[in-house]
């Protein structure tokens, strides 16, 4: 039988993933799950490289003490064979400033027996760190490619 996933499953995976809730994420991971968070880690000390359910779920724990969500709204779901992509935008509240984020993430997953085994999450990182700092970036720093 081939490895697929189903459109239902993935959006429910996305549902999970949208509360950032732990206990609801974790029965959608595969125990040696391979997870990417692109941005900074000099900001956002759970993005990076986690492998293993227990890491990912930390990442959750992290994100929910420096976050509160408020909103997600996914604009786009494609799934293939085992791999599933969405487009969404967050709404968040950044806990210690109360400062209201928005900002959009591409999420591309990979299953195995309806688990995520690899996934990979490319948030706005700029404009959440711009609405972090609460202010935008001085980019006249940045040399002219």
């Amino acid at each position: 039988m081939p490895n697929t996933v189903s459109r239902d499953r993935a959006a429910a995976f996305y549902n999970a993933l949208a509360t950032r809730d732990p206990d609801r994420i974790a029965p959608f991971l595969d125990d040696d799950v391979d997870w990417l968070l692109v941005g900074p880690v000099e900001l956002f000390a759970y993005c990076g490289q986690h492998v293993g359910k227990a890491a990912v779920l930390d990442v959750f724990h992290q994100i929910g003490q420096s976050e509160h969500a408020h909103g997600n709204v996914r604009d786009f779901l494609l799934v293939d064979d085992d791999c599933a992509a969405a487009l969404t935008r967050l709404r968040n509240t950044e806990i210690r400033t109360g400062r209201e984020i928005n900002f959009r993430v591409a999420h591309f997953a990979r299953f195995r027996n309806s688990k995520v085994i690899e996934y990979c999450g490319m948030p706005d990182s700029l404009g959440k760190i711009e609405q972090t700092l609460g202010h935008p970036l001085d980019m006249t720093m940045v040399p002219t490619l």
